[in-house]
C-alpha cells in the first residue's frame, strides 16, 4: 500500500536531512530553507567538477584575467620609414600618409616597422584598399610577440573622445593597441578588440576616451602569431561620444572566490549594491577557496547575477571547438539548474577570438571582456563588453575619474573585481579599499546595475 504523507510532514523531512547533512544557515526566522535545499542538492551531484574532466585545465592564478601588456617603449625599429616631409596633416585624421601612398622604394614616409619578442616577422607593400599601397606583415615562425608597422605619437586632447579605424585583411585573428603618453613621458599600452580574420577587405573601429594626463597618442596594428596581415587606410580623429539614457555602473566579480562572499557580499548588502558574479561553475563546493553552493545562493538570494566563466577557467582560444562548447554548455547547464538561467559570460583570462564569440552566442547575451574602456552607444559590442580592472594598486583617484567619465558622457562603466581580502595577490582588493570604491560609487550619481540588467536596458538605444 502506498503510503501518503501530507505537504508539511514533506516539508519537515527535507528540513531534517539537510539539518544532518550540515547545511543549516540560521536566517531571520531560523532556517533558510531555500539556501539548505540548494546546499544539498547542489553539493549532492547538480555540477560537474574539473575533477571529473580526463583533461583539466590549471586553476586562475589570480593575473590570469590581466590586460595582456606590452614593454613600456617601443623596440628600435628593423626597418624605419623616411621621415615625415610635413607636420601639415590634412583634414581631422591625425595620422601621417594615414593612406601610405607616399612612398620612396618600399617605405612609406612617416611608417617604421618593430619586432617585439621571438619571431621572423618580414614587412612589405602589397596592392591596398582601392589604392596602389597597403603595408604587409608576414609570420612563418613564432615563440611570443608581436609585429607591427608604427608611425611616431601624435598629439591629443586631454579627457577628449577619439576612434580609430583601419582597412585590414588577414588569416588569423589580431587586435589594434593603444599607446598613451603622459607628459613626463611615461607611456602604456591598451589592448582594443579583436579583429576577425578576413579574406577581404574589411573595417576595424574602435573608440576610446584619453585619459586626462596623457598628451600623445598611437594605435598600431600588429601580428601576434603565425600567418599575415595587410593593413591601409588608417585614420585616428577626435569623435562624438553618443551616450546612452543615464549613465551606468556594473561591478563584476570573477572566479567565484570565497573571500568576494565572506568580505564583498556583506558590505555590498549595507551600500544596497548588486554585482554580477562570474561562476567558474566546476569549482563550485570543490575548492576551498572558491564559494559553496550554499554560499553562492546567498548571492543570488540578495539580488546579485549569477552569471558563467566556463567549468574550469579554460581558455577557449587553446581549446578545440568540442572542448569549448562542453566549457559553455556545461556551465549554462549546471549554473540553469541551481540558480537560474545565467545570460551573461567572461572568458577566463579574457581571451577570445572569432571563433569563441560565435560560440559564446549560442548560450548567452553578452560577454564581457577584459580590454580597457568604456561602453557607449556608439561603440557597444555585447559580445565585446570593455571595462576598467580593479586591483590592489587601484587608486581613488583613478576610479573617481573613470566614475567621472562615465557621469558626464552618460556611458556604462564595467568594474572587474577578483578577491576581495588582504592577501600578497595583486588582484586582491583589500576590504577597507572595497568599501570605499562603493561610498564613491554611491555618491557619483551613476545608476547601478547587473550586467543583464544594464544591457536589457541600453540595447534598444543603439542604432543599428
Amino acid at each position: 500500500m502506498q503510503m501518503k504523507f501530507p505537504r508539511k510532514a514533506i516539508i519537515v523531512a527535507a528540513i531534517t536531512l539537510t539539518i544532518a547533512s550540515g547545511s543549516y544557515v540560521a536566517g531571520r526566522n531560523g532556517l533558510d530553507l531555500g539556501r539548505a535545499i540548494t546546499e544539498s542538492r547542489c553539493s549532492a551531484g547538480a555540477f560537474v567538477h574539473h575533477s571529473d574532466k580526463a583533461e583539466v585545465v590549471a586553476a586562475d592564478s589570480d593575473t590570469g584575467d590581466a590586460v595582456t601588456s606590452r614593454a613600456t617603449t617601443v623596440a628600435t625599429p628593423v626597418a624605419k620609414g623616411a621621415k615625415l616631409r610635413s607636420t601639415e596633416i590634412a583634414g581631422a585624421d591625425l595620422v601621417p600618409n594615414g593612406d601610405v601612398e607616399d612612398t620612396t622604394g618600399i617605405s612609406p614616409y612617416s611608417w617604421s616597422t618593430n619586432i617585439y619578442g621571438k619571431n621572423n616577422a618580414t614587412f612589405g607593400l602589397v596592392p591596398g584598399h582601392g589604392s596602389a599601397n597597403a603595408v604587409r606583415t608576414a609570420i612563418t615562425n613564432y615563440t611570443d610577440g608581436d609585429a607591427d608597422w608604427y608611425y611616431n605619437a601624435v598629439k591629443v586632447q586631454p579627457g577628449g573622445y577619439y576612434r580609430y579605424s583601419d582597412y585590414y585583411r588577414s588569416d588569423v585573428s589580431t587586435r589594434a593597441i593603444l599607446m598613451l603618453r603622459d607628459a613626463a613621458g611615461h607611456t602604456q599600452y591598451i589592448n582594443l578588440k579583436v579583429a576577425a580574420p578576413a579574406s577581404g577587405w574589411t573595417q576595424y573601429q574602435a573608440s576610446f576616451f584619453i585619459p586626462k594626463d596623457v598628451t600623445e597618442a598611437m594605435v598600431f596594428h600588429p601580428l601576434a602569431g603565425k600567418g599575415f596581415l595587410e593593413t591601409d587606410d588608417f585614420s585616428l580623429e577626435p569623435a562624438t561620444v553618443q551616450g546612452f539614457s543615464r549613465p551606468i555602473v556594473t561591478l563584476t566579480f570573477d572566479d567565484g572566490w570565497r573571500s568576494i562572499h565572506d568580505n564583498a557580499l556583506p558590505l555590498m548588502q549595507r551600500y544596497n549594491i548588486a554585482s554580477t558574479q562570474y561562476i567558474i561553475s566546476g569549482y563550485v563546493g570543490q575548492e576551498k577557496d572558491y564559494v559553496t553552493p550554499g554560499q553562492l545562493y546567498d548571492f543570488r538570494n540578495a539580488g546579485h547575477e549569477i552569471a558563467s566563466h566556463t567549468v574550469d577557467h579554460a581558455d577557449l582560444t587553446k581549446q578545440k571547438a568540442e572542448a569549448a562548447a562542453f566549457q559553455l554548455e556545461r556551465s549554462d547547464k549546471d549554473l540553469t539548474r541551481c540558480y537560474g538561467k545565467p545570460t551573461d559570460f567572461a572568458p577566463p583570462y579574457g581571451a577570445y577570438n572569432a571563433a569563441t564569440t560565435a560560440q559564446v552566442q549560442k548560450n548567452y547575451q553578452t560577454s564581457r571582456s577584459t580590454d580597457v574602456g568604456f561602453n557607449t552607444a556608439d561603440n557597444l559590442d555585447p559580445y565585446g563588453l570593455m571595462v576598467q580592472n580593479m586591483t590592489a594598486n587601484t587608486s581613488a583617484e583613478q576610479l573617481n575619474s573613470w566614475l567621472e567619465t562615465a557621469r558626464v558622457n552618460h556611458a556604462w562603466l564595467i568594474l572587474v573585481y577578483h578577491q576581495i581580502d588582504n592577501g600578497p595577490s595583486s588582484y586582491a582588493r583589500h576590504p577597507a579599499d572595497f568599501e570605499h570604491d562603493l561610498q564613491a560609487i554611491k555618491v557619483s550619481g551613476l545608476t547601478i546595475e547587473t550586467m543583464h540588467q544594464a544591457y536589457t536596458e541600453i540595447k534598444s538605444q543603439v542604432k543599428p
